[in-house]
């Protein structure tokens, strides 16, 4: 049955690569199965595939990057770590801001129908908040301003970023690790490549659901043949143990720190046990090929005026967002 995927996902290669030209020369969305289609030639290739695509669509910087060493070190180990990024009053900020908006309920036995107020009752393992309505907060507003989280993905990507996936969710006790809140071992493989930032508005160790990460396995050729062959799926403990038991880093943090990450890694987040764990994340992509993804609009009136020339004045690096 792989055998015969895998030939389909060859026969249909002229058809994927006329819609990559379509997208590089006219911005035309791509369909769901040249979508799919790119996650099975990573699969197959072991991650080279993307690297051509991501060759092929960037937008170039106009000045090359000089050598950076905490860029060097992203690159090598697939993650980058700054303490204190964001001050404290920030954090409270949009802690503050987060109480006036609602949010979905999202587990493996209980997902919200419509939006909920999040009440101290726990009906799932994940919490979270809808793009359109985080983007209207001012310290959101604020963080996707920040021009440093935008070099970092620069220098990292080789090119001009393009910020999307805004997110921002509580995780709570549960159980069982959760498949819905991402707490099983996965790949991401939603663009050819990004760089994704999650910023910690709470402290988070053993206990409330530290981030996990299996150093190198974002480069080209890292993970292993038996894991891939597996697709697209949640990897349980014992097989990534077998693999990577040494290069499994667990990460405890504070409130306002960064943790820069290229999710094509495998990684996941560690069930809570107690107390909570929010985070908010966005993320930085080198083209937006690939998967569906939301476009989140907000009013004129809504945005702060240095957000507003920001967005205005750098178009395709916020063409994930709309201004209306």
């Amino acid at each position: 049955m792989r055998k015969f995927k895998v030939f389909l996902f060859i026969i249909y290669l002229p058809i994927f690569i006329f819609e990559l030209i379509i997208f590089k020369l006219f911005t035309i969305k791509n369909s769901s199965v040249s979508y799919q289609s790119m996650i099975n030639y990573f699969i197959i290739t072991r991650g080279w595939s993307n690297a051509i695509i991501h060759f092929f669509l960037k937008k170039n910087l106009l000045k090359k990057n000089k050598f950076d060493f905490q860029i060097n070190k992203l690159k090598k180990n697939g993650y980058l770590i700054k303490k204190n990024f964001f001050t404290k009053k920030l954090v409270l900020d949009l802690k503050k801001s987060l109480k006036k908006i609602d949010g979905y309920w999202i587990g493996d036995k209980y997902k919200s129908k419509s939006k909920e107020k999040l009440y101290k009752k726990v009906k799932a393992a994940k919490f979270f908040y809808t793009d359109d309505d985080l983007l209207k907060l001012k310290p959101v507003q604020e963080i996707l301003s920040n021009d440093y989280l935008f070099n970092i993905a620069s220098k990292y990507l080789d090119a001009e970023p393009i910020l999307y996936n805004i997110n921002c969710w509580y995780n709570f006790p549960t159980k069982l690790p959760d498949k819905e809140a991402a707490q099983l071992w996965h790949f991401d493989m939603d663009r050819p490549k990004w760089l994704k930032i999650f910023i910690y508005l709470s402290d988070c160790n053993i206990n409330n659901g530290p981030h996990c990460f299996v150093q190198g396995t974002h480069l080209n050729g890292s993970i292993s043949r038996e894991i891939l062959n597996l697709g697209y799926v949640r990897i349980q403990d014992k097989i990534v143990n077998r693999f990577y038991k040494t290069k499994i880093k667990e990460f405890n943090f504070n409130e306002g720190d960064l943790l820069f990450e290229d999710s094509r890694g495998l990684h996941k987040g560690k069930k809570v046990t107690s107390k909570n764990r929010l985070m908010f994340q966005i993320e930085f992509t080198s083209s937006l090929f690939g998967n569906k993804y939301n476009i989140p609009s907000i009013k004129k009136r809504d945005c702060t005026n240095n957000f507003y020339k920001k967005v205005t004045s750098k178009r395709y690096n916020y063409q994930g967002i709309k201004i209306i």
